[in-house]
């Protein structure tokens, strides 16, 4: 096969990701922060208060003054319990000397007390403790903004509002947020051989299933999603729909018809409709991906075969939708390596990603691999039980047993 003049998918992701534009930031809506999973700020956000907003308890113990006149003398030292402060229910008073106050975690620290003896370290005989040690001043207490302080930066514009960050958000008391709006994405798969789930197969079909996993995958991100169903090889509806998808959408993502077949229309209609940035790449499974623009839209042209589609969508469509979506930081997908079991079979030339399971085993050395099915791009079959893509670059020779190989760990992927 020849591939000199295919595109590396280094460079296809580089100029992907200075093609797509970035979602403007005047485009934004103030949403309640039970409904901003997954949203981007369009704001950077500080924070309202302090957290903590009162000096707290760090241990469930007895909260003392570590200058009182008792710690002047030898050990071991008896102090007076003289009340207790509870979490949600602080002490109110002053803390007398050479006396303590009974406290639990995240309780008030009371006015004087500047130390706090762990309950291990305190033995307590009716209303008193003694202890064995004079403690350090502001041992075991958390003080005002300790976590976060009144105007600090919490989250900057573009960020990502993960289950951490709404957390974050809701324990300084901001019950809404400005978030970017939802990127509108187009999706459709094309072939007079693929059935919609649910009807009986005719001689020749399959049902489609591109459709769905591109659908779910997506829905990690802040879009509206229009299900434009299956669209049959034929020209002129093709075109139609395209042309129609492009008007209401950030992005069209087509699964299907951009190879080089007799019924492979799509990349030939995105060309005299709008224009392509690139057309076949040097990568496997997947090298028949289409991108460019309709008008405004962009445009993603997937191979049909799945999981062609699934690794093409996740190496270059989910960058871009990241940027498009408004995130500031485009990640990397995270890389690590693991010693081969077994043999793969790889041809100089394109970048592979091979579907592999992956397992820590201490006796072996750490991390290990092995590809255990047929990794043919029309089997589905194929990503049961894996873990991981390994990552095979296109001028390295075919691995064996032993070697340490580049893998990509899914569950980043897919997120």
């Amino acid at each position: 096969m020849n591939t000199q003049n295919l595109m590396s998918i280094e460079y296809a992701l580089q100029l992907i990701l200075k093609t797509v534009p970035p979602m403007s930031h005047s485009a934004y809506e103030p949403v309640n922060i039970d409904a901003a999973h997954n949203r981007i700020c369009s704001h950077d956000i500080t924070a309202p208060i302090s957290i903590p907003p009162f000096a707290a308890s760090a241990m469930d113990g007895y909260a003392i003054n570590s200058e009182d006149p008792q710690f002047t003398g030898a050990p071991p030292y008896q102090l007076r319990v003289q009340g207790r402060s509870l979490a949600g229910h602080p002490f109110h008073g002053e803390l007398q000397k050479n006396c303590c106050i009974r406290i639990t975690t995240g309780a008030c620290i009371p006015a004087r007390a500047d130390a706090i003896v762990i309950q291990e370290n305190a033995i307590r005989t009716s209303e008193q403790i003694e202890i064995s040690h004079r403690p350090e001043k502001n041992a075991h207490i958390r003080n005002v903004g300790q976590d976060v302080g009144a105007g600090q930066l919490i989250l900057s514009a573009g960020s990502r509002l993960g289950a951490l960050q709404l957390g974050w958000l809701q324990a300084c008391g901001i019950a809404s947020v400005n978030v970017l709006r939802k990127l509108k994405v187009s999706v459709f798969s094309t072939g007079d051989e693929l059935s919609s789930t649910g009807k009986s197969l005719a001689a020749g079909e399959i049902y489609d299933a591109n459709r769905l996993v591109l659908i779910k995958l997506m829905e990690h991100f802040p879009v509206i999603i229009s299900d434009l169903g299956i669209l049959p090889d034929d020209e002129d509806t093709i075109r139609n729909a395209l042309g129609a998808a492009a008007e209401k959408s950030d992005i069209v993502l087509s699964s299907g018809g951009v190879s080089v077949g007799d019924a492979d229309y799509v990349r030939n209609i995105v060309s005299e409709i709008g224009h392509l940035e690139l057309w076949k790449i040097a990568i496997k499974p997947g090298k028949p991906v289409a991108f460019g623009k309709i008008g405004k839209a962009v445009f993603f042209g997937l191979p049909g075969n799945p999981v062609s589609a699934i690794v093409t969508y996740l190496l270059l469509a989910k960058p871009a939708i990241e940027k498009m979506c408004g995130k500031s930081n485009v990640d990397s997908p995270l890389k690590t390596f693991a010693t081969l079991e077994g043999s793969i079979s790889h041809s100089p030339g394109r970048t592979e990603f091979q579907r592999a399971t992956c397992y820590q085993d201490s006796a072996a050395g750490g991390l290990q691999v092995s590809v255990s099915e047929d990794q043919s791009s029309n089997r589905f079959a194929s990503f049961r039980d894996c873990n991981c893509l390994i990552e095979l670059s296109s001028d390295s020779k075919q691995p064996v047993t032993g070697d340490r190989v580049t893998i990509l760990p899914l569950e980043g992927l897919l997120t």
